[in-house]
């Protein structure tokens, strides 16, 4: 009876897991000022549309986030996928946040943009609004190029960060390379690379 249930419990995971979609990021990041520093992210989406998103190292070193939301999906010669998510922050920066992760994608072009709001409980100097934009063509398979750019405010005290950038990524099956430059402001840069497993 026990093998049974286990079987059954075995059986419906499997059915489960084969019903969900995602992807696993390892991201590197290089800042002169900074020096090098890495974290993962994992995506998850159900058949249902139900979308997680989890996060180490992103909002904050040492800092761990989750957030929930539904995907509104579509595909054919204009595809998009639109997800609001909201989650919660904990670890050296602890608080909540809200995001948007928007993709675009038509004749070999894409545009993909997260914006996010993320609040600190501890420290309301800390809230901070981030955006990562990319805009860029996939002429081969296993190849893209563009422009991307990245910005982060302040609203407490109106400052703002800009960091354009460009991107070129290769792609081979389930796997993709993504490769960046920053310029960070007087003659700085930082670069940011990833390695994604999607399935």
């Amino acid at each position: 009876m026990k093998n049974r249930f286990l079987f059954m419990g075995i059986f419906c995971c499997l059915e489960a897991m084969a019903q969900v979609t995602g992807a696993v990021e390892q991201i590197y990041y290089y800042d002169k000022g900074n020096g090098f520093a890495m974290g993962p992210l994992v995506q998850l989406q159900t058949n249902k549309n139900w979308f997680v998103e989890a996060r180490y190292n992103y909002e904050e070193a040492r800092t761990t986030s989750l957030y929930i939301g539904k995907a509104f999906v579509h595909e054919g010669k204009f595809s998009y996928s639109i997800i609001p998510i909201f989650g919660g922050v904990i670890g050296r920066f602890d608080g909540g946040s809200a995001a948007l992760n928007v993709d675009l994608e038509f004749k070999g072009f894409y545009f993909s943009t997260q914006s996010q709001y993320t609040f600190s409980v501890e420290e309301e100097l800390d809230n901070f609004y981030f955006s990562w934009s990319e805009l860029g063509y996939q002429p081969l398979t296993w190849f893209y190029g563009g422009v991307a750019l990245q910005e982060t405010y302040f609203p407490q005290t109106s400052e703002t960060i800009t960091n354009p950038g460009c991107v070129v990524g290769f792609a081979f099956k389930r796997w993709t390379l993504p490769f960046y430059g920053f310029r960070t402001g007087k003659g700085t840069q930082s670069f940011v690379c990833s390695i994604i497993y999607e399935w």
